[in-house]
């Protein structure tokens, strides 16, 4: 039963990280997409541009509408390192 549950999460998971590659925003190494980490319920998303980071977050939102998860806003945070920048 267990491994059930962790393999219909690494599914889901996996359905997740593909809408975000598919924009493909966030930070890459070589090939090697570093953009999204996912730990149980938390997500890291990593952009080296703040429209990049806004589509992201377009993308978590419509994924978010679409199956019923919620964000707590509570939780959420950001951060940039570099320039200041006016949103």
């Amino acid at each position: 039963m267990v491994y059930y549950l962790l393999f219909c999460l690494i599914i889901i998971l996996m359905i997740y990280l593909k809408d975000l590659l598919a924009k493909d925003y966030g930070c890459h190494v070589g090939s090697v997409f570093f953009g999204c980490f996912i730990y149980a319920d938390d997500i890291i998303i990593l952009s080296p541009t703040l429209c990049g980071l806004q589509e992201m977050l377009n993308v978590c939102t419509w994924y978010s509408r679409s199956h019923d998860i919620v964000f707590n806003t509570k939780k959420s945070v950001y951060t940039t390192v570099g320039k200041k920048y006016i949103m």
